[in-house]
């Protein structure tokens, strides 16, 4: 018998290395998951899987129009395909197929944002917002930058060069600033005095400039180094001014005036009465100053082909609250924006105008969720309530319920019947209630037109529970027919209500004070001073009212979730959720699977009862508003702002 020889082969052995690291990798990753510790890094823990801790998170897109917004001003870029506009007390929101699909870009912030301005390509942007800072954006809005260099400012009006690179601003009660590098340095350029300056407009080049304050026009011909006052055009109530791309013509408008134009730069000015005395509010000109486009607050738009000589009434956008106009370089394209409106676009020179209700922000208040995960509704803040029969993968909008100010909703086991209400701090209404899934509404006016913040239900729907801002609680025991106001709980700044399956057990919280709890359907009330005096937002309970969750936060104030397991007797702060400005949290019915939402950040998810966390990036950070979740814990639903979706997890 012929002995074997071995002969080494570097090659398979050390493929057969590389195998062995790999299976020993998935080994290793398998038995472990994924936790927040209190310092908020990662680390990995045995007690979870990473399987068992994260969710499949979807977007599932609700029809319907987005909320109208406080738009303050809109810039386009040279061939039309992008726009930007920026909305008071809101967001930035940009596009790039001429309005018909928009995105808002949170990054920026929500601000006090009055005017934004466009380079010719439209890759760079650059806004400023009332007592803040201005910012600038080099990836067509995407990412922003604050640029604090300039100071923080009452900024009312921003321009731009074509290429982006030079930038002029102007601030109330102050002074004119100028940047050469996009805005990282700027120039207070004091030649023009401190004024209260309103609006600005910038040539092609950046060289020349104009802009105007309380009375009169000023324009500069060295990129804002020296002014001059224009007095030939009159000490006016000006409220936009727009320059050609060369700088020599202008055009400027007057609140309950004419419009003014100019062919010298300036030096004189001609009113334009064909266009009578209206209450301008915004104008916009083409690269060489032919064509021009005006909007009046209560009015129409109007178009000039003559340089402003003869004007042309544009009826068909309708008349409302203008705010603001852009133009394309040619003057083909506008886009003009409302005040509390849509963003309406044209491309044929302002004669068919088209409302583009995908810009705007959908203010989400509430999502609740049947036993089983198939059935969802959601309410929005200023809009209707949407209901899905499908796990959330198709909506319907309930109109007969009407758009209000719904504040919160709530579903029995089945899905059959909801309760939802109206209100919040500044706004009062009615309970409404359905026993279709939603198809159908019934005004409760049994129990008075509140400022309503939060409702709950039974298992079987036919025992509701709500809370009033700055009022008290009330109860039902027939669905919602007739109410008891519940006065021994207290008037207070109720924030969110809790009841068990069977409504026996009630729960309660207020912002900045106490939970309370009640063991009889909502007769007799204990205030739990245990787990302290805080700006409680959210609270949540089990089937059987032992387990309770509640979390502190909403509007910029940070704290913990805090856990209770014999009925809100006493707490346990849970410092491994971190410090975090908590806006909702749901439990299961068994209380051992808890999710909660950040305002201004994740998803957080917990199978333990809330001694571990696991943050759900897939779902993304931002504005979550509310968040539900099934019986098993194992499907959830969560709404954001400033979005037409509804976010559906699945494990």
């Amino acid at each position: 018998m012929k002995k074997k020889t071995f002969i080494f082969n570097p090659a398979r052995f050390f493929t057969f290395l590389r195998l062995f690291f790999v299976l020993a990798i998935v080994v290793s990753l398998g038995s472990v998951g994924y936790t927040v510790s209190p310092e908020g890094s990662s680390s990995s823990s045995s007690s979870s899987s990473s399987v068992a801790s994260n969710f499949n998170w979807s977007k599932k897109y609700v029809p319907g129009k987005m909320s109208p917004q406080n738009w303050r001003s809109i810039a386009m870029s040279s061939d039309g395909t992008k726009l930007a506009a920026c909305v008071y007390k809101g967001y930035i929101y940009t596009s790039t197929d001429g309005g018909n699909t928009w995105t808002a870009r949170t990054n920026a912030g929500r601000r006090l944002w009055l005017s934004i301005a466009m380079s010719s390509d439209g890759t760079k942007l650059a806004a400023c917002a009332v007592d803040g800072y201005i910012y600038t954006s080099t990836d067509g809005g995407k990412t922003w930058t604050e640029q604090t260099n300039a100071g923080r400012r009452n900024w009312y009006s921003i321009t731009m060069s074509s290429d982006g690179t030079k930038l002029a601003a102007c601030a109330r009660s102050d002074y004119i600033y100028t940047s050469k590098d996009g805005g990282k340095t700027w120039t207070e350029q004091t030649s023009a005095g401190s004024r209260n300056w309103q609006s600005i407009a910038m040539s092609s080049d950046g060289t020349k400039l104009a802009a105007y304050e309380g009375s009169y026009i000023y324009t500069s011909r060295d990129g804002g180094k020296t002014w001059t006052e224009r007095t030939s055009a009159g000490s006016r109530k000006w409220t936009s001014i727009a320059m050609s791309s060369d700088g020599t013509k202008l055009a400027a408008c007057v609140s309950d005036g004419y419009i003014y134009t100019s062919t010298d730069g300036g030096k004189t000015w001609t009113e334009q009465t064909d266009a009578e005395e209206r209450s301008w509010t915004s104008i916009a000109m083409s690269s060489d100053g032919t064509k021009l486009a005006a909007c009046v607050y209560g009015g129409y738009i109007y178009t000039s082909k003559d340089g402003g000589n003869s004007w042309t009434e544009q009826t068909s956008a309708g008349s409302k609250n203008w705010w603001s106009i852009a133009m394309s370089s040619d003057g083909t394209k506008l886009a003009a924006c409302q005040a509390l409106g849509y963003i309406y676009t044209s491309k044929d020179r302002g004669k068919i105008w088209t409302e583009q209700t995908s810009a705007g922000s959908r203010w989400w208040q509430s999502i609740a969720m049947s036993s089983d995960g198939t059935k969802l509704a959601a309410c929005l803040w200023d809009g209707y309530i949407y209901t899905s029969k499908d796990r959330g993968n198709t909506w319907t909008e309930q109109t007969s319920a009407g758009s209000r100010w719904w504040q919160s909703i709530a579903m029995s086991s089945d899905g059959t019947k909801l309760a939802a209400c109206v209100g919040g701090y500044f706004r009062s209404g009615y309970i409404y209630t359905s026993t279709d899934g939603g198809n159908t509404w019934t005004e409760q006016t049994s129990a008075g037109s509140r400022n309503w913040y939060s409702i709950t239900m039974s298992s079987d729907g036919t025992k509701l529970a709500a809370c009033v801002y700055d009022g008290y609680i009330y109860t039902s025991t027939d669905g919602g027919k007739t109410w008891t106001e519940r006065t021994s709980a207290g008037s207070r700044n109720w924030k969110s209500i809790a009841m068990s399956s069977d409504g026996t057990k009630l729960a309660a919280c207020v912002s900045y004070g106490y939970i309370y709890t009640s063991t009889d359907g909502g007769n007799t009330w204990t205030t739990q001073t245990s787990a302290g005096s805080r700006n409680w937002a959210s609270i949540a309970m089990s089937s059987d009212g032992t387990k309770l969750a509640a979390c502190v936060g909403a509007y910029n104030y940070s704290g913990y979730i805090y856990t209770s397991t014999d009925g809100g007797k006493t707490w346990t702060e849970l410092t491994n959720s971190e410090s975090r400005n908590w806006r909702s949290i749901a439990m299961s019915s068994d209380g051992t699977k808890l999710a909660a939402c950040v305002d201004g950040g994740y998803i957080y998810t917990s199978t333990d009862g809330g001694n571990t966390w696991t943050k759900q990036t897939s779902a993304g950070s931002g504005d979550w508003q509310s968040i539900t979740i099934s019986s098993d814990g194992n499907k959830i639903g969560a709404v954001i702002n400033c979005s037409q979706s509804v976010w559906i997890g699945t494990r």
